[in-house]
């Protein structure tokens, strides 16, 4: 493992512990066992190494969710690839997931929002977009696209956070039930 991918993994994996602002640069170097130097030249500030972190593993979840989004598939098909890949995600990356679920839950106007809310964003767009394509089919779902995505994206996250205190195993049945109760409530 080379210095850079060193410092990320490490810096996650705090991020992931304690926050972004519990962490400090001296905590970091220490752990990875560099200096600050060594952490400056590749990333200029604890913010840009955080911004880093997020980039290095949103880009392959949303560049994957764009595509299951945009699938042929029928749209409760869509929303089966979808938990099932976060959640495979999630068990094969609990400090990133760890940090995403923080950022979610981020005040608006933090400092992580200003630098990791793009992201966010795109993975909100992404699920918006889905809904609004699935409209056409249904025209009862029209104009709740926001609605959903929003109400959706509350069920990844709360399922990704029961996964990571080991509360369920991932199995095609508990994402088919989970989507199922999301898409027909209650009451079915």
């Amino acid at each position: 493992m080379d210095n850079r991918e060193n410092i990320q993994k490490t810096a996650l994996s705090l991020f992931a512990e304690k926050g972004y602002h519990a962490v400090g640069i001296q905590e970091i170097v220490n752990r990875a066992e560099i200096t600050k130097p060594t952490l400056y030249h590749y990333f200029g500030s604890k913010e840009g190494l955080y911004l880093q972190c997020l980039e290095r593993d949103f880009s392959p979840l949303l560049k994957e969710l764009s595509r299951l989004a945009s699938s042929e598939e029928d749209i409760f098909s869509k929303m089966q690839l979808i938990l099932q890949y976060m959640l495979k995600n999630g068990k094969n990356h609990k400090d990133f997931i760890q940090t995403y679920l923080t950022l979610c839950s981020a005040p608006p106007l933090s400092e992580e929002i200003r630098i990791g809310g793009k992201f966010l964003n795109e993975l909100e767009r992404i699920l918006e977009d889905m809904f609004i394509d699935a409209s056409y089919k249904h025209g009862n779902m029209r104009g709740r696209h926001r609605n959903y995505s929003a109400t959706f994206m509350g069920l990844i996250n709360s399922s990704l956070s029961r996964l990571l205190r080991n509360e369920f195993e991932i199995d095609g049945d508990f994402v088919y039930r989970t989507v199922h109760q999301f898409a027909h409530g209650i009451y079915s």
